[in-house]
């Protein structure tokens, strides 16, 4: 069953959709209809050629201006007709889906199909799906009905073209934009029939199970008088519009014959609603031919007819009201023949004794109210078996109430309960209430004591609050006679007593203090016992109409006067509101919410009472409430309790509370009205520290930054020191920094040590975000940082602030300013002057680790730019202090000797050999470094700095290579370096820097080759020639490639010294005499370029490693470090030492020609040019290149622009190479020969 419910639902959000659609369509036929509208409109005018001025000389303009205007006209109404296909597409899907959803009820005619009693079953809070059904099907005949009403308005538009009529048009204009059988969007609430409202009429609404609500669909079609009846005669309404709901309505009360009214077309109806008019005479006898009418509204006319017989067949009435008329006759017999009725009967001249057919009317709610009815109730009314409601108020009921009746009305079947209202008041309604609401009003005619006439204004019939009386002895409201005297004044006519008409001689007003009191006496008297029936009614079995109306009549009395308040209070009513927050109706925990917000405003004793206990927690629950009418309700309620400064701490003690209200104003979803309350809220909540400390912690930083820059000392002191525990995103930093930045320095700089500890932690906190400390910067923080730094004596920084001091200083400096142009010190001295660095210098060697860590991270951020590096680089030079620096390598605190690696890193290229000697000169120092690498945990920022730092010392230095092979150092970078490769190393944050320092590393052993047998030895062992052949395939890590290319060109270098030459056997006797006759021994199995024996292992030789074609591969680079890096090793197969021609073959197979020359042509780097220069000579030593090449320009004119530009030893060789292309002649030789060893 509930799933069939869910899926009825769904079928509605798919009307939704439809709906949708449809209001697209309607924009577009109004814009058409507009169109058309001012065509037709102008066809009157263009038709007159009197219009036309000198242009109607001009033959047949008018007809060929008339025609054009005729073809634009039937050009829309095409497009029109279009749209209303369209209209009728959304109409079919709908009577569709209506088809569809009647077949899965009867489940396709088995047994499964559902009986009635199935269909009116609920499941919880969830429409039945007989509700479902038939909001469907009304869905469907409201926009069919519409579409059916649009199609009659554009078959008028075009009847409307030969006679135009400018208000005609309006009036269909104006029906298409209200489209009368769709309700309007702004009207969500559905209206009783019975009332007596002007405003727009019936509407739909559609609402999912989770709101509580029923599915409740009506179809209106809205008829509008404008003076006279339009729509009737202009839009010629068919039977077969199937209209099921039709009332007239206009902007003000209009007379019309009821009886002239022709109601045969609509045989469908189900609604007819003729109220609030001046209807007149007698009723239409076509009514009762209406079969299907159920809803019948003639209240509020003038009708004075006897009510007729033949109502009597409307045997399917339901709710019929002829409230509010002038109705003298009995109720005719036949009316008992309605036995669905739910009677509203309220004619204003009904006396009992004209009752007596009513016993035999089968009840459900007798409203008689407002009427004059005089006599006592009949005892006929015990024979209505299903009366459930019975209200007999505001008449002339004389004697007992229900005198003869208790007995018997304990005997009825009730199926909700008895209301007796025994109310009795002297009104007659002529009194305008002005400005009152009905519920305001209603309860003010409440009174459990008899009212007495002497209470009573005979101005406003109500009870007076200041009765004063007259020199003639008549008692009137005080502001109702004044307003009687000033309009007598205003008029020019005599004052006279407004009872009497007889002229006064004084208007003098004396107050009637007796009877004042009596009536406060009185009044009180019906308040106490009215709150004490809202008390009783305050309980969770009570029914939902009972608890809801007590709640109003709090409201009512809480706002009449602040003392019915303090009434309330004592009546322990808060208590018993609070309770209904836990009510399942969702209506009545609102209306409860609404109650407390009243009750407590502006009262400071009923706001404690309601704080008490619990119940704030309670309301601060409803904020995340899944009904946004329930979170407004309980934002509003805690705006009010917190303008109580008393009970703000207490709202913030509230887990989530003020992050609820916070999430709120961000939120998107939340109406304008919520949002600003909570912000109002928050507001008020800021007078408690601890709620601004929370606002703070969860994005609401403003309260506690304007406390910061406005408060006190105690509260500045105290924000500040929470804002430096507080936890922060970057963009709230560079907020915090602008904001209250300078506020915080000049604490820093000018406050007691307790201020400075605050600030200083507070800036701490600000700066560790690059732009938010170049805010600090800009905000003037050097200067004082630095003094506080260095300031020694009474007024020093304690060490721990201290390193807080240089915290800040680390985290400013890291921010990448330029620190050279800020001065810091008196004598205006930057911060990268040699003076300020040997300060920090000297600091570093006088204070303890921590801020000797700080203070190192301050040197690291000088160094990263390239304008301060050197001048920090001077100043460790100066001082001597590199020896020192390098102690910190072996520190036990980690993060110390990350901060002196990284600066060692820094400065290494400009002082390598200074801590290349360092490292060696003191034991233990570069084996650390090692050790730090070795480190299996990973890769972290202490190993990438460690081996950055091995990386950058000089790779020439044959004693710290020699060092480190004495100390196995190689084998560990290479274990690393084929860990990578192989994956089994995690990459990382660090692993791009660590892996390029690893191989950097391991490459200064292919610089000592020829120095070092040791090293030979490593990379035989190792393998190392195949190794960096696989590091030229580390694609994207550029710095790899080359250095792999560097060593790849160093260990090639060597295999000229490496390779063995094979030992030929003497010659014999014979040999040596007959050697021209005996065949010379031929070399076997040796290399090609070195004649010897050769291996990638043993030799290193690049053609046995199969390298040439990769180092060919990376010419193509575009990193020109990479490049220059493979030509330099590709170079060696074409080098003094190796057979050159054969290097050329190899060069040649590998397809490395082409990608040479391509070099030479691109020029990318000078040192490039020089190195193509010297290959492509080589090269073109070999004819057949020579050859080819002397028919490129291209690389003519690079080696001529060689010739003409590079340096001295380039033009030689470039001279020599455009010799071997016949560019130069062979017998020119303008230079001295030199060497012509590879660069």
């Amino acid at each position: 069953m509930e799933g069939l419910v869910k899926k009825y639902q769904q079928r509605f959000r798919k009307v939704r959709g439809l709906m949708e659609e449809w209001e697209q369509l309607q924009s577009r036929l109004i814009s058409q209809f507009s169109n058309a509208s001012a065509i037709i409109e102008r066809l009157k005018v263009i038709g007159d050629c009197n219009n036309y001025g000198n242009l109607k000389s001009v033959d047949g303009i008018v007809d060929a201006v008339v025609r054009k205007q005729l073809e634009s006209l039937q050009t829309i109404l095409l497009s029109m007709n279009k749209t209303l296909e369209e209209f009728r597409g959304v109409v079919l899907t709908i009577e569709k889906m209506y088809r569809d959803g009647r077949q899965l009820v009867k489940g396709g005619g088995g047994s499964n199909q559902l009986n009635a009693k199935q269909l009116r079953q609920r499941i919880g809070i969830k429409p039945c799906l007989a509700d479902c059904l038939d909001g469907l099907m009304i869905l469907h005949e409201m926009h069919q009905a519409e579409y059916l009403l649009k199609s009659s308005v554009v078959s008028a538009l075009s009847a409307l073209t030969l006679k135009p009529s400018s208000s005609d048009l309006g009036a269909l204009q104006q029906l298409l934009i209200d489209q009368p059988n769709i309700p309007k969007e702004e009207d969500k609430t559905t209206q009783k029939h019975s009332s007596r409202d002007a405003s727009p009429t019936i509407q739909m609404m559609i609402e999912d199970a989770d709101t509580q609500t029923q599915t409740i669909l009506f179809l209106v079609l809205e008829i509008r008088y404008h003076g006279r009846v339009v729509y009737f005669s202009k839009l010629a309404i068919r039977p077969e519009a199937s209209l099921t709901f039709l009332q007239i309505q206009s902007s003000s009360r209009w007379e019309i014959s009821f009886g002239k009214l022709n109601f045969s077309y609509f045989l469908n109806l189900v609604r007819l609603g003729l109220a609030n008019h001046e209807l007149i005479w007698s009723i239409s006898p076509q009514i009762s031919f209406l079969p299907k009418l159920r809803y019948l509204n003639l209240s509020s006319n003038n009708l004075t007819c006897e009510l007729q017989s033949s109502l009597g067949n409307l045997s399917q009435l339901v709710d019929l009201d002829f409230s509010f008329n002038h109705f003298f006759t009995s109720i005719p017999p036949e009316l008992c023949n309605l036995k669905n009725l739910v009677f509203e009967l309220v004619p204003k001249h009904l006396h009992w004794s004209k009752t007596h057919s009513l016993g035999t009317l089968s009840f459900g709610r007798f409203v008689l109210g407002l009427n004059i009815i005089s006599g006592s109730i009949p005892t006929i009314l015990v024979i209505l078996s299903k009366l459930t409601a019975l209200d007999p108020s505001r008449n002339y009921i004389n004697g007992q109430l229900f005198n003869a009746l208790p007995v018997q009305l304990l005997s009825l079947d009730w199926k909700e309960k008895v209301y007796l209202d025994q109310m009795a008041e002297s009104w007659d309604g002529s009194y305008d209430h002005g400005s009152q609401s009905d519920e305001s009003y209603q309860f003010e005619r409440l009174h459990v004591e008899p009212i007495y006439d002497a209470f009573v204004c005979p101005l406003t019939k109500q009870v007076m609050s200041d009765p004063v009386t007259l020199e003639n002895g008549h008692t009137f409201e005080r502001e109702a006679i004044e307003k009687w005297f000033k309009e007598c004044r205003e008029s020019g006519s005599k004052m006279v007593c407004p009872l009497t008409l007889k002229e006064l001689r004084s208007t003098e007003l004396n107050p009637s203090m007796a009877l004042q009191n009596t009536i406060e006496e009185w009044t009180a008297r019906n308040e106490a016992v009215q709150l004490d029936t809202a008390r009783r009614s305050l309980n969770p079995g009570s029914p939902e109409s009972d608890v809801l109306h007590s709640l109003k009549y709090i409201q009512y009395m809480s706002h009449k006067s602040r003392s019915n308040k303090h009434a309330v209070r004592h009546a322990d009513l808060i208590p018993k509101v609070v309770e209904m927050l836990k009510s399942t109706s969702r209506r009545v925990r609102c209306k409860a919410l609404e109650t407390l917000q009243i009750v407590v405003e502006d009262d400071a004793d009923n706001k404690a009472i309601l704080a008490e206990g619990d119940n704030v927690r309670t309301i601060v629950k409803f904020l995340s409430h899944e009904q946004s009418i329930e979170r407004e309700e309980a934002v509003s309620l805690l705006l009010e309790l917190s303008k109580s400064e008393a009970l703000c701490e207490k709202i913030g003690s509230v887990n989530g509370a003020i992050l609820i209200l916070v999430g709120m104003i961000s939120s998107k979803s939340e109406n304008l009205s919520t949002v600003e309350k909570a912000d109002k809220t928050l507001g008020n909540l800021e007078k408690c520290e601890n709620n601004v400390r929370q606002m703070a912690e969860n994005g609401r930083l403003r309260p506690l930054l304007n406390q910061i820059l406005e408060g006190p000392p105690e509260t500045k002191l105290s924000m500040a020191s929470y804002l430096g525990e507080l936890v922060m995103n970057n963009d709230v930093k560079v907020l915090v920094a602008r904001t209250v930045g300078s506020s915080l320095i000049n604490i820093m700089r000018s406050g007691n040590m307790q201020s400075r500890e605050a600030a200083l932690k507070a800036l701490n906190q600000i700066s560790f975000h690059e732009a938010s400390a170049k805010v600090l910067i800009e905000a003037g923080i050097l200067p004082p940082l630095v003094k506080d730094l260095f300031t020694v004596g009474t007024n020093q920084l304690p060490m721990r602030l201290k390193e807080v001091a240089a915290t800040i200083l680390a985290n400013v400096v890291n921010s990448g300013d330029d620190f050279d142009l800020i001065p810091v010190g008196p004598d205006h001295h930057s911060l990268v002057s040699e003076d300020m660095v040997h300060n920090l210098l000297h600091l570093i060697s006088n204070t303890g680790p921590a801020i000797e860590c700080k203070l190192l991270q301050v040197l690291v951020g000088l160094t990263s730019s390239s304008s301060t590096v050197l001048n920090v680089v001077a100043a460790i030079k100066s001082s001597g202090a590199i020896n020192s620096l390098v102690q910190f390598i072996e520190a036990p605190q980690r993060d110390l000797r990350v901060a002196s690696i990284k600066l060692l890193q820094k400065v290494s290229p400009h002082m390598g050999q200074e801590l290349a000697d360092a490292l060696c000169g003191v034991v233990g120092q570069l084996g650390s470094l090692f050790k730090v690498v070795a480190e299996n945990i990973g890769i972290t920022e202490e190993q990438a700095a460690a081996i950055g730092l091995l990386a950058e010392l000089p790779e020439r230095d044959l004693g710290l290579t020699r060092q480190m092979l004495d100390e196995s150092s190689f084998p560990l970078i290479i274990s690393r370096v084929v860990k990578i490769q192989q994956g089994e190393i995690r990459s990382a944050r660090f692993m791009t820097p660590f892996f390029e320092g690893l191989v950097r590393v391991l490459s200064r052993v292919t610089f000592v080759l020829a120095d070092e047998p040791d090293a030979i030895k490593l990379a035989r062992e190792h393998n190392l020639a195949a190794l960096f052949i696989q590091l030229l395939q580390s694609n994207g890590l550029d710095n790899v490639q080359m250095v792999s290319a560097m060593a790849l060109e160093n260990l090639a270098q060597e295999s000229k010294n490496l390779t063995r030459l094979p030992e030929l056997p003497p010659p014999n006797l014979c040999a040596s005499i007959f050697s021209c006759f005996i065949k010379q021994p031929v070399k076997t199995g040796s290399c090609r370029l070195h004649g010897g024996t050769c291996s990638l292992k043993e030799t290193f030789c690049l053609l046995e490693g199969q390298a040439v074609e990769k180092l060919v591969a990376l010419l193509d680079h575009t990193n020109e470090k990479v490049v220059e890096a493979a030509l330099a090793a590709i170079s060696t197969l074409l080098d003094d030492g190796v057979d050159i021609e054969q290097g050329v073959a190899v060069l040649c197979e590998a397809g490395g020609v082409r990608p040479i020359l391509d070099v030479l042509l691109e020029k990318r780097t000078e040192n490039l040019r020089r190195r193509a220069v010297w290959a492509a000579e080589r090269l073109l030593r070999t004819d057949d290149i020579a050859y080819d090449v002397s028919g490129d320009p291209n690389v003519s004119t690079a080696l001529v622009d060689a010739f003409q530009h590079a340096d001295y030893r380039t033009r030689q060789i470039a001279e020599r190479a455009l010799k071997h292309v016949d560019k130069i002649p062979n017998f020119s030789g303008i230079y001295p020969n030199t060497g012509q060893t590879a660069f």
